[in-house]
Order: C-alpha cells, then structure tokens, then sequence
C-alpha cells in the first residue's frame, strides 16, 4: 500500500510539474506574443544568476561580462533570431553541458542538436521553449550538487562518529583502571 501510494504521489507531482511549465511556457509565448519581452528577459537574467552561482571562480569574471543584463536586453531587442543571439544561447548551452554531469552527456548532446535545430525558425516558440530547457538542465546539475553535498554530509558525520568511537576507546586504553 505504501509503495502505491508513493508511486502515485510521485506521478501526481511530476504532473502537476509538467502543467505548470507548460503554463509557464505558454504565458512567455503569449507575452512574446502581445511584444511584453520583460518575462524573457527576467528568465534569461535568472538563469545568468544560476550558472554564475555554479561556475569556477576563477572564470566568474568574464563569464559575468558574457552574460550580463545589458547583454540579454540587446540580444532579444531584435525580437527575432540572430546571429548574435543564436552565438549567445549556444555559449549558454554550451556552458551547461560543461557544468553538467558525464552521466548526462548522452542526453546533454542530443539536447544540443535540438537547441540549434530550434534555433532556426518559430522565434515565439523556440526561444521560450530553449529557455525552459536551460532551467530544467539548471535544475539537474543543482539537483546533483545537493545529492553530492548530502552524502558528502553523511560520510563525514559517520566519519566523525566513527573518530569519536575510537578516541573514546583509546581514552579508555589509556586511562587506568581504578
């Protein structure tokens, strides 16, 4: 029983994930659409923030130079695709495959293929949809970080209960007994 009801809670969730990204996609499309840019400018933003979180420090500097707002303003300016913008998304994807995980890379690669076969044509559909796949490869590499921060906690804390263990007994060893 437990199992099951696990199991269906895991579907239900990841449904309910499903709908509200594809909510999400949607209203950027519609915005897209109506000229509103700002939405895609804020994910774009929050997704320089993300990587910037997760880059090596000694290349933070110039990656931010890259990736900085001014930069996302002028590249969607255009509202449609261009070179520019096109060098710009595969510089972010790029960078995402680097970060990711090797255990990934299989899918990573295919991903890449995709993202500059989207880049091609449907501007209003393509841009949100890459975009949205950025933030999902984001929350992947995020998701692993935690994992390996986790177990990195564990084997430390049983490290130092094992550590204790025998500084107790050496202690005892070497005490007399009364």
């Amino acid at each position: 029983v437990y199992n099951n009801m696990e199991k269906a809670y895991s579907v239900m969730t990841s449904q309910i994930a499903n709908t509200m990204k594809k909510a999400y996609f949607d209203m950027l499309k519609e915005e897209m659409k109506e000229g509103n840019y700002l939405p895609i400018a804020e994910v774009m933003t929050e997704i320089s923030k993300r990587l910037l979180i997760i880059v090596p420090e000694k290349r933070r500097e110039k990656f931010a130079e890259k990736v900085n707002v001014e930069v996302i303003v002028d590249l969607i300016c255009d509202k449609k695709w261009t070179t520019e913008l096109r060098e710009y998304l595969k510089f972010i994807c790029e960078s995402v495959f680097m970060l990711g995980a090797p255990c990934d890379d299989e899918e990573n690669k295919k991903w890449l293929e995709e993202v500059n076969s989207n880049m091609e044509n449907d501007y209003e559909t393509n841009l949100p949809l890459i975009l949205i796949q950025i933030e999902e490869k984001l929350d992947r590499i995020y998701e692993l970080i935690n994992q390996f921060n986790d177990n990195l906690n564990f084997q430390f804390s049983s490290f130092k209960e094992t550590l204790k263990c025998h500084v107790n007994i050496m202690w005892k060893c070497a005490t007399p007994n009364e």
